[in-house]
C-alpha cells in the first residue's frame, strides 16, 4: 500500500524553480526528502506485513521501526546539512547587517 503522494512524487517530481531563489530551491529539496521518506516508510510497512516464516518465527513487525528510524535520520541529516550550509553561506557573505541601537 503506497501513498498517492509518493507515487506522484516519484513519477512526476516537482518542476525546477523558474528562478534560482534559495528558498524555492530548498522547498523543492524538502519536498523530495518528504517523498523519499514516504517511500521508505511504505517499503517498511510492506516488509512489516510479511507473514512469519522459519527464519523469523514472530514475523517482521519490527521492520516498521527500523524504516521509521531511517526516515528520522534522513530528515535530521537534511536539516543538519541545511543549517551548516546556511551558516557557511551567511558567514561568507560580504554584506554585514549592522545593528543600530536607538
Amino acid at each position: 500500500m503506497t501513498s498517492p503522494r509518493v507515487v506522484s512524487g516519484l513519477i512526476f517530481p516537482p518542476p525546477p524553480p523558474k528562478h534560482t531563489h534559495t528558498h524555492t530551491l530548498l522547498g523543492v529539496l524538502g519536498e523530495q526528502v518528504d517523498v523519499c521518506n514516504q517511500a521508505i516508510l511504505g517499503w517498511g510497512l510492506r516488509e512489516a506485513s510479511k507473514r512469519p516464516d522459519k527464519e523469523h518465527q514472530y514475523g517482521y513487525g519490527r521492520a516498521a521501526f527500523f524504516y521509521s528510524l531511517l526516515t528520522a535520520l534522513s530528515t535530521f541529516g537534511f536539516g543538519a546539512l541545511y543549517t551548516r550550509w546556511a551558516a557557511i553561506s551567511r558567514g561568507r557573505s560580504s554584506h554585514v547587517h549592522a545593528r543600530t541601537h536607538t
